[in-house]
């Protein structure tokens, strides 16, 4: 049975199609956490223009507010929700070449969020230093039913070559900030995370605020 069309949200029926737009019109979330649909091999690249990262309600770091001058009343610590690892990343090696370690081009060729099921389609175009072209389709969607369940598939083909490309999924980064340079306390920057694995495969990570001291336990089962 076709999908009924007045619940589908088409990257190509979409009047901007900026990638800062199309990662925020996207992503998913249930209210307990939230997945923004960007470039997912950016991953903690500075040289990228996307923000990926995974924000779960209530996971915040505190910052001290600084005055002039103390009145009675004011707040002493502001509130910044923490910017947690991307669970869509993963890394492409070709030809010996990482995408986590030099730049691979990545295209978004279309997007499609079924609001009804909750299911979000995506397709890009990745392109390797030496042009080697791979269509990467990717699907996902945030449980309702268990509200810390974030599920996403990979298929991948290449377009122009023959040979071997190979796929790492790994979670060894973290510490990412929020961009708040138009947030007058630019300059009162949140603690990083303090991070702690569980296994020796990377699989699982137990995150924690510096500050705030609130911990939370992330696992990725392949």
């Amino acid at each position: 049975m076709p999908a009924d069309d007045s619940f589908q949200l088409h990257m190509q029926k979409l009047p901007v199609k900026d990638s800062s737009v199309l990662e925020t019109l996207y992503g998913l979330g249930n209210g307990h956490m939230g997945i923004r649909a960007s470039n997912p091999l950016q991953g903690s690249q500075s040289n990228q223009d996307g923000q990926p990262g995974m924000f779960v309600n209530g996971f915040f770091d505190l910052s001290e507010i600084t005055y002039g001058e103390n009145y009675p009343g004011f707040p002493q610590n502001a509130q910044a929700i923490a910017e947690l690892p991307d669970p869509r990343y993963l890394i492409f090696e070709i030809d010996g070449e990482r995408s986590d370690e030099v730049a691979f081009d990545v295209k978004s060729v279309d997007k499609n969020l079924d609001m009804k099921t909750g299911r979000l389609l995506e397709i890009f175009e990745v392109i390797s230093p030496s042009n080697k072209t791979i269509r990467l389709t990717m699907q996902s969607f945030v449980s309702h039913d268990q509200p810390n369940l974030f599920v996403v598939t990979y298929s991948v083909s290449a377009t122009n070559f023959d040979g071997a490309v190979t796929i790492i999924k790994q979670h060894r980064y973290t510490n990412r900030q929020i961009d708040n340079s138009n947030d007058v306390r630019a300059d009162q920057q949140t603690g990083q995370l303090e991070r702690t694995f569980i296994d020796n495969q990377t699989t699982a990570m137990l995150l924690t605020t510096r500050k705030s001291q609130l911990s939370l336990l992330i696992a990725f089962q392949p």
